[in-house]
Protein backbone atom coordinates (compact mmCIF):
# COMPACT_ATOMS: atom_id res chain seq x y z
CA UNK A 1 0.00 0.00 0.00
CA UNK A 2 1.46 3.98 -0.51
CA UNK A 3 2.56 5.57 2.09
CA UNK A 4 2.57 9.22 2.52
CA UNK A 5 5.84 11.01 1.37
CA UNK A 6 6.31 14.79 2.04
CA UNK A 7 8.09 14.97 -0.98
CA UNK A 8 6.27 14.08 -4.52
CA UNK A 9 6.22 16.48 -7.13
CA UNK A 10 5.49 16.07 -11.30
CA UNK A 11 2.59 15.01 -13.14
CA UNK A 12 0.41 11.97 -13.29
CA UNK A 13 -2.05 11.63 -16.53
CA UNK A 14 -5.39 9.85 -14.16
CA UNK A 15 -7.80 7.79 -16.08
CA UNK A 16 -11.31 9.89 -14.59
CA UNK A 17 -14.37 7.63 -14.25
CA UNK A 18 -17.86 8.99 -15.86
CA UNK A 19 -20.01 10.48 -12.27
CA UNK A 20 -17.61 12.37 -10.01
CA UNK A 21 -16.67 15.92 -10.86
CA UNK A 22 -13.07 17.11 -11.13
CA UNK A 23 -12.32 18.59 -7.73
CA UNK A 24 -14.01 15.76 -5.83
CA UNK A 25 -11.42 13.20 -7.57
CA UNK A 26 -9.01 15.55 -6.05
CA UNK A 27 -10.38 15.98 -2.52
CA UNK A 28 -10.47 12.22 -2.30
CA UNK A 29 -6.79 11.43 -3.47
CA UNK A 30 -5.56 14.73 -1.33
CA UNK A 31 -7.01 12.69 1.63
CA UNK A 32 -6.78 9.46 0.54
CA UNK A 33 -2.82 9.29 -0.26
CA UNK A 34 -2.12 12.33 2.57
CA UNK A 35 -1.22 14.48 -0.16
CA UNK A 36 -0.26 18.19 0.84
CA UNK A 37 -0.64 19.91 -2.35
CA UNK A 38 -2.60 18.78 -5.66
CA UNK A 39 -4.55 19.99 -8.33
CA UNK A 40 -5.12 19.37 -11.82
CA UNK A 41 -4.83 21.24 -15.29
CA UNK A 42 -8.12 21.85 -16.95
CA UNK A 43 -11.06 19.91 -15.87
CA UNK A 44 -13.40 17.51 -17.04
CA UNK A 45 -17.20 17.46 -16.61
CA UNK A 46 -18.90 14.79 -14.32
CA UNK A 47 -19.96 12.68 -17.68
CA UNK A 48 -16.58 12.96 -18.76
CA UNK A 49 -13.92 9.90 -18.75
CA UNK A 50 -10.31 10.23 -19.40
CA UNK A 51 -7.68 12.16 -18.98
CA UNK A 52 -7.22 14.49 -16.29
CA UNK A 53 -4.09 16.01 -15.28
CA UNK A 54 -2.82 16.04 -11.77
CA UNK A 55 -0.15 18.27 -10.68
CA UNK A 56 1.33 17.56 -7.39
CA UNK A 57 3.77 19.21 -4.78
CA UNK A 58 5.85 21.71 -6.86
CA UNK A 59 3.99 20.90 -10.05
CA UNK A 60 0.79 22.43 -8.85
CA UNK A 61 3.02 26.24 -9.81
CA UNK A 62 3.13 24.99 -13.39
CA UNK A 63 -0.62 23.82 -14.15
CA UNK A 64 -1.43 26.92 -16.09
CA UNK A 65 1.17 25.77 -18.75
CA UNK A 66 -0.55 22.76 -19.29
CA UNK A 67 -4.11 23.88 -19.28
CA UNK A 68 -3.14 26.27 -22.24
CA UNK A 69 -1.75 22.39 -24.12
CA UNK A 70 -3.77 21.61 -26.86
CA UNK A 71 -6.59 18.42 -25.89
CA UNK A 72 -7.65 15.47 -28.03
CA UNK A 73 -11.22 13.86 -27.52
CA UNK A 74 -13.15 10.99 -28.72
CA UNK A 75 -16.82 12.36 -28.51
CA UNK A 76 -20.68 10.39 -29.03
CA UNK A 77 -23.28 12.50 -30.12
CA UNK A 78 -26.44 11.40 -31.15
CA UNK A 79 -28.29 13.23 -34.15
CA UNK A 80 -32.19 14.28 -34.23
CA UNK A 81 -32.36 16.01 -30.49
CA UNK A 82 -31.08 18.85 -29.36
CA UNK A 83 -30.66 19.58 -25.32
CA UNK A 84 -30.44 22.37 -23.69
CA UNK A 85 -27.22 21.81 -22.38
CA UNK A 86 -26.17 20.55 -25.38
CA UNK A 87 -25.37 17.00 -23.73
CA UNK A 88 -27.55 14.12 -22.58
CA UNK A 89 -28.01 15.76 -18.67
CA UNK A 90 -30.17 18.87 -20.18
CA UNK A 91 -33.84 18.53 -21.13
CA UNK A 92 -34.74 17.51 -24.93
CA UNK A 93 -35.86 20.82 -26.26
CA UNK A 94 -36.59 19.76 -30.18
CA UNK A 95 -36.73 17.07 -32.21
CA UNK A 96 -36.07 16.34 -35.73
CA UNK A 97 -36.14 13.69 -38.32
CA UNK A 98 -32.65 12.52 -38.96
CA UNK A 99 -33.88 10.93 -42.90
CA UNK A 100 -31.24 11.63 -45.08
CA UNK A 101 -28.18 11.99 -43.00
CA UNK A 102 -25.14 9.84 -44.37
CA UNK A 103 -21.46 9.98 -44.01
CA UNK A 104 -21.12 12.57 -46.74
CA UNK A 105 -23.37 15.07 -45.44
CA UNK A 106 -21.87 14.88 -42.03
CA UNK A 107 -17.96 14.40 -43.29
CA UNK A 108 -19.25 17.92 -45.27
CA UNK A 109 -20.71 19.75 -42.24
CA UNK A 110 -17.66 18.75 -40.32
CA UNK A 111 -15.36 20.16 -42.86
CA UNK A 112 -16.91 23.79 -41.86
CA UNK A 113 -15.96 23.16 -38.19
CA UNK A 114 -12.23 22.70 -38.83
CA UNK A 115 -9.66 25.06 -38.39
CA UNK A 116 -9.95 28.74 -36.78
CA UNK A 117 -13.14 28.97 -35.98
CA UNK A 118 -15.18 31.25 -33.75
CA UNK A 119 -17.22 29.12 -30.99
CA UNK A 120 -20.02 30.82 -28.69
CA UNK A 121 -19.71 29.37 -24.85
CA UNK A 122 -23.15 27.12 -23.83
CA UNK A 123 -24.70 28.68 -21.51
CA UNK A 124 -24.63 25.84 -19.25
CA UNK A 125 -20.57 26.29 -18.41
CA UNK A 126 -18.28 27.42 -15.94
CA UNK A 127 -17.38 30.59 -17.76
CA UNK A 128 -18.10 34.30 -16.10
CA UNK A 129 -19.61 36.81 -17.58
CA UNK A 130 -20.08 40.07 -15.20
CA UNK A 131 -18.64 37.99 -12.18
CA UNK A 132 -21.48 34.91 -12.78
CA UNK A 133 -21.16 31.82 -13.70
CA UNK A 134 -23.30 31.15 -17.00
CA UNK A 135 -24.63 28.04 -15.16
CA UNK A 136 -26.00 29.80 -12.73
CA UNK A 137 -28.26 32.32 -14.53
CA UNK A 138 -29.19 29.39 -17.07
CA UNK A 139 -30.66 27.57 -13.90
CA UNK A 140 -32.55 30.86 -13.47
CA UNK A 141 -33.79 30.68 -16.79
CA UNK A 142 -31.90 33.16 -18.27
CA UNK A 143 -29.99 33.65 -21.74
CA UNK A 144 -27.61 36.24 -22.16
CA UNK A 145 -25.78 37.47 -25.50
CA UNK A 146 -22.12 35.37 -24.78
CA UNK A 147 -19.19 36.45 -26.93
CA UNK A 148 -18.03 34.30 -29.66
CA UNK A 149 -14.43 33.40 -29.37
CA UNK A 150 -11.74 32.05 -31.48
CA UNK A 151 -10.55 28.10 -31.01
CA UNK A 152 -8.75 25.98 -33.16
CA UNK A 153 -9.54 22.43 -34.37
CA UNK A 154 -7.20 20.58 -35.86
CA UNK A 155 -8.62 17.31 -36.50
CA UNK A 156 -12.47 16.39 -36.58
CA UNK A 157 -12.81 12.81 -37.98
CA UNK A 158 -15.85 10.87 -37.66
CA UNK A 159 -15.12 7.52 -36.57
CA UNK A 160 -18.59 5.88 -37.05
CA UNK A 161 -21.84 6.22 -38.38
CA UNK A 162 -24.63 4.26 -37.48
CA UNK A 163 -28.24 5.18 -37.04
CA UNK A 164 -28.50 8.24 -34.88
CA UNK A 165 -25.73 7.37 -33.13
CA UNK A 166 -21.60 9.24 -34.49
CA UNK A 167 -18.70 9.35 -33.10
CA UNK A 168 -15.75 11.76 -33.67
CA UNK A 169 -12.20 12.24 -32.84
CA UNK A 170 -11.37 15.93 -32.35
CA UNK A 171 -7.99 17.67 -31.40
CA UNK A 172 -8.38 20.94 -30.73
CA UNK A 173 -7.07 24.14 -29.23
CA UNK A 174 -7.76 25.33 -24.91
CA UNK A 175 -11.33 26.96 -24.27
CA UNK A 176 -12.47 24.87 -27.05
CA UNK A 177 -16.54 23.44 -25.95
CA UNK A 178 -17.12 20.03 -27.20
CA UNK A 179 -20.94 20.24 -26.57
CA UNK A 180 -20.65 23.18 -28.61
CA UNK A 181 -19.39 21.56 -31.16
CA UNK A 182 -22.21 18.54 -31.12
CA UNK A 183 -24.76 21.55 -30.95
CA UNK A 184 -23.20 23.25 -34.14
CA UNK A 185 -22.65 20.01 -36.35
CA UNK A 186 -26.46 18.96 -35.61
CA UNK A 187 -27.46 22.46 -36.50
CA UNK A 188 -25.38 22.39 -39.73
CA UNK A 189 -27.06 19.41 -40.29
CA UNK A 190 -30.53 20.67 -40.03
CA UNK A 191 -31.46 17.52 -37.22
CA UNK A 192 -29.81 18.88 -34.15
CA UNK A 193 -27.61 16.99 -31.90
CA UNK A 194 -25.69 16.42 -28.16
CA UNK A 195 -23.58 14.90 -26.35
CA UNK A 196 -23.91 12.02 -24.75
CA UNK A 197 -20.68 10.55 -23.90
CA UNK A 198 -16.78 12.35 -24.40
CA UNK A 199 -13.42 10.80 -23.43
CA UNK A 200 -10.29 13.34 -23.36
CA UNK A 201 -7.51 10.87 -24.81
CA UNK A 202 -4.77 13.92 -24.92
CA UNK A 203 -3.18 16.95 -23.15
CA UNK A 204 -0.02 18.46 -24.02
CA UNK A 205 2.34 15.51 -24.59
CA UNK A 206 0.51 13.04 -22.63
CA UNK A 207 -2.16 10.46 -23.73
CA UNK A 208 -4.05 7.49 -23.52
CA UNK A 209 -0.72 5.26 -22.82
CA UNK A 210 -0.22 7.27 -19.79
CA UNK A 211 -3.51 7.02 -18.06
CA UNK A 212 -3.25 5.29 -14.45
CA UNK A 213 -6.50 4.77 -12.65
CA UNK A 214 -6.89 5.62 -8.93
CA UNK A 215 -7.16 1.61 -8.55
CA UNK A 216 -3.46 1.63 -10.29
CA UNK A 217 -2.60 4.45 -7.58
CA UNK A 218 -3.65 2.24 -4.26
CA UNK A 219 -2.25 -0.62 -5.06
CA UNK A 220 1.92 0.84 -6.01
CA UNK A 221 3.99 1.75 -2.96
CA UNK A 222 5.82 4.21 -5.19
CA UNK A 223 4.40 6.20 -7.56
CA UNK A 224 7.97 6.79 -9.41
CA UNK A 225 6.92 4.58 -12.27
CA UNK A 226 3.55 6.77 -12.87
CA UNK A 227 5.33 10.67 -11.95
CA UNK A 228 6.12 12.65 -15.59
CA UNK A 229 9.20 15.34 -14.41
CA UNK A 230 7.73 19.04 -14.20
CA UNK A 231 10.23 20.15 -17.05
CA UNK A 232 9.39 16.71 -19.13
CA UNK A 233 5.72 18.27 -19.30
CA UNK A 234 6.51 21.18 -20.59
CA UNK A 235 8.15 20.31 -23.31
CA UNK A 236 6.03 22.54 -25.62
CA UNK A 237 8.43 25.70 -24.67
CA UNK A 238 11.78 26.06 -25.70
CA UNK A 239 14.67 26.01 -22.89
CA UNK A 240 17.14 27.96 -22.11
CA UNK A 241 20.54 26.64 -20.26
CA UNK A 242 21.77 29.34 -17.49
CA UNK A 243 24.70 30.04 -15.49
CA UNK A 244 24.81 29.02 -11.45
CA UNK A 245 25.17 33.10 -10.50
CA UNK A 246 21.62 33.87 -13.10
CA UNK A 247 19.93 31.59 -11.59
CA UNK A 248 20.66 32.57 -8.20
CA UNK A 249 19.19 35.66 -9.25
CA UNK A 250 15.84 34.59 -10.75
CA UNK A 251 15.29 31.92 -7.73
CA UNK A 252 15.03 35.25 -5.79
CA UNK A 253 12.80 36.70 -7.85
CA UNK A 254 14.94 39.19 -9.91
CA UNK A 255 15.39 39.89 -13.17
CA UNK A 256 18.56 38.15 -15.70
CA UNK A 257 19.89 40.70 -19.05
CA UNK A 258 20.20 37.83 -21.42
CA UNK A 259 24.20 37.73 -23.18
CA UNK A 260 22.35 36.35 -26.27
CA UNK A 261 18.87 38.25 -27.52
CA UNK A 262 16.07 35.23 -26.95
CA UNK A 263 12.56 35.14 -28.73
CA UNK A 264 10.13 36.74 -26.69
CA UNK A 265 7.65 33.91 -24.53
CA UNK A 266 8.01 31.59 -22.07
CA UNK A 267 10.93 29.74 -21.29
CA UNK A 268 11.83 26.35 -19.38
CA UNK A 269 14.95 27.08 -17.72
CA UNK A 270 17.73 25.11 -16.57
CA UNK A 271 20.73 25.80 -14.04
CA UNK A 272 24.01 24.19 -16.11
CA UNK A 273 27.39 24.30 -16.79
CA UNK A 274 27.38 22.22 -19.79
CA UNK A 275 24.76 20.50 -22.03
CA UNK A 276 24.45 16.59 -20.16
CA UNK A 277 24.42 18.10 -16.57
CA UNK A 278 21.73 20.37 -15.81
CA UNK A 279 18.67 21.08 -13.22
CA UNK A 280 15.41 22.20 -14.01
CA UNK A 281 14.47 25.68 -11.80
CA UNK A 282 11.23 26.77 -13.47
CA UNK A 283 9.50 29.00 -16.15
CA UNK A 284 10.48 32.91 -17.08
CA UNK A 285 9.46 35.15 -19.78
CA UNK A 286 11.14 37.43 -22.41
CA UNK A 287 9.68 40.53 -22.78
CA UNK A 288 11.56 43.06 -24.01
CA UNK A 289 15.93 44.28 -24.63
CA UNK A 290 16.44 40.50 -24.03
CA UNK A 291 15.13 40.63 -19.94
CA UNK A 292 14.60 37.29 -18.67
CA UNK A 293 12.13 37.45 -15.81
CA UNK A 294 10.87 34.40 -13.53
CA UNK A 295 7.31 33.18 -14.11
CA UNK A 296 7.42 30.13 -12.14
CA UNK A 297 10.04 28.83 -10.17
CA UNK A 298 10.85 25.64 -8.06
CA UNK A 299 11.72 26.24 -4.35
CA UNK A 300 15.23 24.16 -4.31
CA UNK A 301 18.01 23.93 -1.91
CA UNK A 302 21.11 25.72 -3.43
Amino acid sequence: MFQSQDKIDGFIALDKPRGPTSSAVIQDLKKRFELPKIGHAGTLDPMATGLLLLCIGEATKFSRFLIEADKGYVAELVLGESTDTYDADGQVIEKKSIEGITSNSVEKALSNLRGSILQKPPMFSAKKIKGRRLYELAREGKEIERQELPVKIYKNKLLALKGSRLSLEIECSKGTYIRSIANDLGQSLGCGAHLVSLRRTKVGKFSERDMVTVHDLSHSENWGSFLSPIASALSQLPSLLLKADDCGKLLNGQQVVLEKKENHGCWVLYESSNETLKRFIGVGEVKDSGVLRPQRMISVSR
